[in-house]
């Protein structure tokens, strides 16, 4: 069978193994947000409570290791909701 006569089935079948890309990238995005959060609370927590090490520690990892949290957590819950298990 020719590729240009398969099935509209094959087609969705075909887009639907496609589809876990975009988690995927979501994923790697949580990732690399939270080991660069992880960075910035470790330079504060190595060098003390200097005025720069508290902005970047405090007011620049903490808030990136949420925003890494809620991408992973939106991942799962939609993640969930297309295997029907939420």
């Amino acid at each position: 069978m020719s590729a240009a006569a398969e099935s509209p089935a094959a087609a969705v079948a075909a887009d639907a193994d496609a589809a876990p890309a975009a988690p995927d990238r979501l994923l790697r995005l949580a990732a690399v947000l939270a080991l660069v959060g992880l960075g910035c609370v470790l330079i504060f927590l190595m060098f003390g409570f200097l005025p720069w090490t508290v902005g970047v520690g405090l007011f620049l990892g903490i808030p990136v290791l949420g925003v890494a949290m809620l991408i992973y957590l939106y991942v799962v819950v939609r993640n969930l909701k297309q295997h029907g298990q939420l």
